[in-house]
This record gives C-alpha cells, sequence and structure tokens, in this order.
C-alpha cells in the first residue's frame, strides 16, 4: 500500500469516513475538534518549515566529495587505508581509487 493510500485510510478512521481533497502542495488538510476535515492554505510559518527541511533533505543526500578526499587522506596518513588497487603499495592512488568506488 502507498503512502498516500495510507494517510487516506488513517484519515477516514480518524473523521469518521469524511474526505477532504487537496489540489496543491501549498494547502493542508486539518482534523477540527469536532472530527470534520478541513483543508486549507499552507501559513507563511508552514510554508518556511516545509522549504527547510525539504533544503536539510536534499544537502544531507548529496555526497561532499572535499570531506571524502579528506577524510580519506586522514586515514591514509594515519595508516588506516588498505590497498585499494591492489598493487602492493598503499599510496594517494588508493584514495582515488576508494573514492571512485563511493
Amino acid at each position: 500500500m502507498n503512502p498516500a493510500s495510507k494517510r487516506s485510510r488513517l484519515l477516514h478512521r480518524l473523521t469518521g469516513l469524511q474526505t477532504s481533497n487537496i489540489t496543491s502542495t501549498e494547502q493542508v488538510v486539518e482534523i477540527s475538534e469536532n472530527n470534520e476535515t478541513l483543508s486549507r492554505e499552507k501559513t507563511n510559518d508552514e510554508k518556511e518549515e516545509a522549504k527547510s527541511v525539504s533544503e536539510t533533505l536534499v544537502k544531507s543526500s548529496k555526497i561532499d566529495e572535499e570531506e571524502i578526499t579528506k577524510q580519506l587522506k586522514k586515514k591514509l596518513s594515519d595508516g588506516k587505508l588498505q590497498d585499494a588497487n591492489n598493487d602492493g603499495v598503499v599510496d594517494e592512488s588508493d584514495v582515488e581509487v576508494v573514492k571512485e568506488q563511493i
């Protein structure tokens, strides 16, 4: 079952089978104190929060190549990097091989 179907079933259970449709990402659905579903436009605070969450998710999904290089070079200098290219020598070329694998 997809997430939208799960949310729909949850709303049906919470609201006694009442439904409410939203047609825009700028809208939200609320359940009132008397269990009525209401759709409304997002507040500016809700829009900002959604934007912040979205930016955080995108940022956390990006690979920072400079940070990876830094960490691999530290492992090399600490003697903790393995011979990734099987040439019998652990050196900068192993850093590049590991970066390509990532």
